[in-house]
């Protein structure tokens, strides 16, 4: 009985070893089994970035064939201008052809001509003003100073009070197409409406008071400067004086001479020393 027992345990223990080890042999396989399946879906992952790439690329080539395409286009429709240019070329040609004939130097000098041909020259501004038709800007204007006389007289010669040019008015007295219709005056525009500022700055009535403040206030100083002239008794002699020379003194003044006694120990008019003699 003891030995059937003992030979059951030993076949127990060698069973449960050889569970064990097929246990150890199927849990490396399910280790490698997992590191193949994350292998593999690295590499899917890896692919499908490629796959979303090369349609990436597909995607930018069919934009440039497009764009090729319709440059593609371009050029076969302007094919036909390109033919007309070729055919008036060739018959510049020709005439020049024909005129050299009888003139052989005729065609080189139609070329000197053509390359020595000046250079058009630029067109100086010209300055005009729209009310009194004077050579400067309508703002500088000196025969109409104030806003007012300004306004007037832009209203008897149709000009617009916005861009300052002679225009055409519509049945409203608006300038048709201006193109400062919108902007407004930048001096007005902070303390005024907009449509208040809607104008041009030379109908700008605080320009005007200020411009007018400067006029009063030079004639102010210029009259001043007249009646200080005046009240100095010769005006003219007033304007014609002359600044004076400043003074020149001598560095060094002449050496005038001794009149007086002389003083004691100085010499006679033999040499001789009178009074005490310096000691030595």
């Amino acid at each position: 009985m003891q030995n059937e027992l003992n030979k059951s345990l030993g076949t127990v223990a060698d069973t449960s070893e050889t569970c064990y080890n097929e246990a150890q042999s199927l849990n490396d396989n399910l280790r490698t089994v997992i590191g193949d399946v994350k292998a593999t879906e690295r590499l899917f992952h890896k692919s499908a970035e490629e796959t979303h790439n090369l349609m990436k690329k597909a995607n930018d080539n069919a934009n440039k064939l497009s764009k090729l395409q319709e440059s593609i286009n371009r050029i076969e429709n302007a094919m036909p201008l390109a033919t007309t240019i070729t055919h008036i070329l060739n018959s510049l040609d020709a005439i020049q052809n024909n005129m050299a004939i009888g003139n052989p130097l005729s065609l080189d000098t139609l070329n000197h001509s053509a390359r020595r041909a000046p250079a058009p020259k630029s067109r100086a501004i010209q300055y005009s003003c729209a009310l009194c038709n004077g050579p400067h800007w309508i703002n500088e204007c000196e025969t109409y100073l104030t806003s007012q006389q300004r306004k007037d007289r832009a209203k008897e010669i149709n000009v617009c009070t916005r861009c300052g040019r002679a225009c055409t008015l519509d049945r409203h007295g608006n300038h048709i197409g201006c193109s400062r219709a919108d902007t407004l005056c930048s001096r007005c525009y902070p303390l005024r409406d907009k449509d208040e500022s809607n104008h041009h700055a030379a109908f700008c009535s605080i320009r005007s008071q200020e411009r007018m403040e400067r006029i009063e206030q030079d004639q102010l100083q210029e009259h001043s400067r007249k009646r200080s002239l005046s009240d100095s008794g010769h005006p003219e002699q007033e304007a014609k004086r002359e600044p004076l020379d400043p003074p020149v003194f001598d560095a060094r003044p002449p050496r005038q001479p001794y009149r007086g006694r002389h003083p004691r120990g100085s010499r006679g008019s033999r040499g001789a020393h009178r009074g005490h003699r310096p000691s030595a």
